[in-house]
């Protein structure tokens, strides 16, 4: 586009991308579109308002990638980003339910390296919450999977959480 962008605003320019992604129709733009909402709607909130506008984003996503081939990866990948997110700010039973929620559907696709990573993060929530019983039984999933997958650094990070 050759638009004189002097005025615009982040937000301005997030719905015009999230126009073209819509259009264009390719799955992953799309969700890549919504992390960027996100993490604009993160920065600029107040803390209060977060779960009211992730839920808002996530039903926009969902509105959008409903029936396309990528949808549940899609919906996997999101739920990841948002448990990160979660965890980053010390959320950890938010963690956990995100991580959670995308575990189902990177099941549903088989996806193992999303699963291990996923196990791996939520055993970091738990170990956070002093909950090391549960701590220590997800990395064991995850430690299961890297080893049978050979996932080296995976291996290495989850015998490091272990002990």
């Amino acid at each position: 586009m050759k638009k004189d962008l002097t005025n615009t605003t982040s937000q301005d320019l997030l719905e015009e991308a999230e126009r073209i992604a819509l259009q264009i129709n390719d799955t992953k733009l799309i969700i890549r579109l919504y992390m960027a909402y996100l993490k604009l709607y993160l920065k600029e909130k107040k803390k209060d308002n977060d779960n009211e506008l992730i839920n808002k984003i996530v039903d926009k996503l969902k509105k959008a990638i409903k029936g396309k081939k990528d949808e549940k990866w899609g919906l996997a990948y999101f739920n990841t980003n948002l448990g990160t997110i979660a965890l980053s700010k010390k959320l950890y039973i938010d963690a956990i339910r995100y991580y959670k929620n995308a575990q189902i559907y990177y099941y549903d696709i088989n996806d193992e390296s999303g699963i291990m990573l996923n196990y791996y993060n939520m055993a970091l929530a738990y170990f956070y919450l002093n909950d090391f019983t549960n701590s220590i039984n997800t990395v064991d999933l995850a430690l299961k999977i890297a080893n049978k997958n050979n996932f080296l650094t995976d291996k290495k990070n989850c015998y490091y959480l272990k002990t």
